[in-house]
Parts: structure tokens; C-alpha cells; sequence
């Protein structure tokens, strides 16, 4: 059984996750909570990042996804288990192309078009909720000039789509998938890997401010992205030691 959602909507907010983070404060939901809205005047990425979306054009909603029964070693399966999901949801509307840069970025043909930041809530060794915000670019045509290019469903297929009914499927995909972690984790790993970004790849980076050939091979239990950079030598780097060139 699907678990029970309720769902709050604005028309515009400065950020859904810092709206469920202020309910969250206030009382302790019986069950997962999505805050969805037309605009995010302060919508966020990672780090100090910014995630620009024109007014009414793109899906930007956060889900609180409240008893998790995961330990805080497994947190990076929520990072899997969601850009599983949104990889699934651009399949099913016809998006060529999709790939996973991690740690959590969704590209097409190189271009982003999906963004997703996730806010743990840990409880001793014990991940007790999460709150899972999510920018897909739905409906807009036109970009900032960004270091990546960004793209939308609407760029990529041609065809407009109801915001709220792309709410609506990604988070029936998210709801079921979160059924299947409990007794199936493994499968998130896999298909993670298969859809990862330059994965099997040799190619330019800067690896801890140093231009470095590697090769993606995986990503470990910790969320670290594995790379080779030489016939022998392997090593694990976190978000702010790899620049993708």
C-alpha cells in the first residue's frame, strides 16, 4: 500500500524545503507531508546554489518522508532511490537520454534538467526523516547561460505538460519505490549505476584543484563517488573535491 501523503500548496514561497522544515519544528506528522509550488522566490541547490525556474512553468515541490527505517551509514540510498525515481518519471514522458550526475543532478544530452536537495533528520544512529526537494523543469523554454546549460521536458520532447500532473506521477514512483527499498535495497544500486553520468568514461576533471584523467567506476555505501586515475590507483572523493569539465 501506497503511504498516505498530505499536500500543501502556494503559489509562491521562498523555499518548500524551509516550509517543511518550519512544520516540522512545529509538530511531528503522522504521515509524509509534499509542499508544492508555482514559484520559489528563493528556490535552493547545493551549497550556496540557486535553482532558477520561471513562474508556473516547472515542478517544484518537497516531500517529508517521515519513519524511515534506514541507519544514518544509508542515507545515500535516498539520493539513489530519488534520482531512480526521476529518471523513470523522464523515461515514461518520452525524455531521451537520461542520465544521473552524481551525486544528484539529472542531465539530458549533457543539459540539466532536474535538480533535487535533500535535508536529513537523524535521531542517534538512525535516519528518522528526510525532506526531499525536487526542481524538474517542466514547461520553460528559455535559460540563463550557466557553466551547464539547462533543458525541460518541453525543450526535449516538444510537448507541454500539467505541472500538477507530473507532481502527481513522480510521487506515485517516489511512494512506490520507497516500498521497495524495504525489502529490495539493492536494486537502487544498480540501476543508479546504470544510469550514472560518464560512467566507464576516461576523461578530464578537476580532482582537489589539480586537472586529472580518471574514470568514473562506481559510487560507494557513503555517497563517494569511486575513480580511477591511473592502471592501479582508485580513489573516493566527496562533493567539493570533483569538478566535472
Amino acid at each position: 500500500m501506497i503511504a498516505k501523503t498530505n499536500i500543501f500548496y502556494s503559489s509562491t514561497i521562498d523555499s518548500t524545503n524551509q516550509a517543511l522544515k518550519a512544520i516540522l519544528d512545529l509538530i511531528k506528522p503522522a504521515n509524509d507531508v509534499a509542499f508544492i509550488a508555482k514559484y520559489q522566490e528563493k528556490g535552493k541547490g547545493q551549497g550556496t546554489n540557486e535553482w532558477e525556474s520561471e513562474k508556473e512553468m516547472n515542478l517544484t515541490f518537497s516531500l517529508l518522508k517521515t519513519n524511515l527505517a534506514l541507519q544514518a551509514s544509508e542515507v545515500f540510498l535516498l539520493n539513489k532511490l530519488v534520482a531512480v525515481a526521476i529518471v523513470e518519471l523522464l523515461k515514461q514522458l518520452k525524455v531521451e537520454n537520461v542520465k544521473i550526475k552524481w551525486p544528484n543532478d539529472i542531465l539530458v544530452n549533457g543539459r540539466k534538467i532536474c535538480g533535487i536537495l535533500i535535508n536529513n533528520i537523524l535521531f542517534g544512529s538512525n535516519l528518522q526523516n528526510s525532506i526531499i526537494g525536487i526542481g524538474l523543469n517542466v514547461n520553460q523554454k528559455n535559460f540563463n547561460t550557466y557553466e551547464r546549460q539547462a533543458t525541460s521536458i518541453l525543450l526535449e520532447t516538444g510537448k507541454k505538460h500539467e505541472i500538477w500532473s507530473v507532481f502527481e506521477n513522480l510521487l506515485n514512483i517516489l511512494q512506490l519505490n520507497f516500498q521497495l527499498l524495504v525489502n529490495n535495497p539493492s536494486q537502487f544500486d544498480r540501476l543508479y549505476l546504470e544510469n550514472l553520468y560518464c560512467l566507464d568514461e576516461w576523461r578530464g576533471y578537476i580532482i582537489k584543484g589539480k586537472r586529472t584523467n580518471g574514470k568514473i567506476i562506481g559510487v560507494n555505501n557513503f555517497g563517494q563517488l569511486q575513480m580511477k586515475i591511473s592502471s592501479e590507483e582508485i580513489i573516493s572523493l566527496n562533493m567539493k573535491e570533483v569538478k566535472f569539465l
